[in-house]
């Protein structure tokens, strides 16, 4: 009888051994996978984020390519050489100088298309002021067609609405004439401008230095007429 026991407490403690030893070898094989699982996890997501970034990296780089930006292209008639003038690559870099000349060509703009009977003379001397004989000449025949246009009975005012520089000595504004008291878009007349100018010290006279202090002369002016269909403010 005590032999059986002894003999079945051997077995019982063979089978518990057996037991543990199994229970260790799945335990540290359930330990692996999940090691190898947790690992794989963190190189996939390590390189996910290094995607992420990069593509990140490359719209940013790529995104100033797509912003659409003004270019004037100027033909030469007589010998059909074409000049491409483009942006100011460091446009958002506005110096005093930019901002200045900037609004010597707004209100050249504003002197050449605005109409009123009580100061025309002085816009006009104003305007020639600041242009080259070739302009001028070209105001001359403008302000003629203004005068028959309104005929001593009308107005009219300029509403300037981006002004943009091309190169260092050519700006692109672009603006629309209206009635005065007169709201509906309807009747707005859009015009897009190229300025050529140049800055010449130049004193004839006391007056003259005045309205003219930088010396601002117009040697090219062109307005072309834009048709918009609809005007989202």
């Amino acid at each position: 009888m005590l032999e059986q026991e002894a003999q079945q407490d051997k077995i019982e403690d063979k089978l518990f051994n057996e037991y543990q030893k199994q229970s260790k070898q799945f335990y540290q094989e359930t330990t692996d996978t999940l090691k190898k699982q947790r690992n794989a996890a963190i190189y996939v997501a390590i390189f996910s984020a290094f995607i992420l970034i990069t593509w990140i990296i490359f719209a940013l780089k790529m995104a100033p390519v797509h912003d659409p930006y003004p270019v004037l292209m100027e033909v030469d008639k007589s010998t059909g050489n074409v000049n491409v003038s483009t942006i100011l690559k460091d446009a958002n870099k506005t110096t005093y100088k930019d901002l200045q000349q900037k609004a010597d060509v707004v209100a050249f703009i504003r002197a050449w298309w605005t109409y009123d009977e009580v100061d025309w003379e002085f816009r006009q001397e104003f305007v020639s002021l600041h242009s080259s004989n070739k302009v001028a000449g070209l105001y001359e025949k403008h302000i003629k067609d203004m005068k028959k246009r309104f005929k001593r009975k009308g107005s009219q005012q300029v509403t300037i609405t981006n002004v943009i520089h091309l190169n260092s000595y050519t700006i692109q504004a672009r603006f629309y004439i209206e009635p005065p008291h007169n709201n509906r878009e309807s009747n707005r007349e859009y015009y897009v401008a190229n300025i050529r100018f140049e800055n010449v010290q130049k004193v004839d006279s006391l007056r003259n230095l005045f309205l003219n202090p930088n010396g601002f002369i117009v040697n090219e002016a062109r307005f072309d007429r834009e048709f918009v269909d609809k005007i989202t403010k």
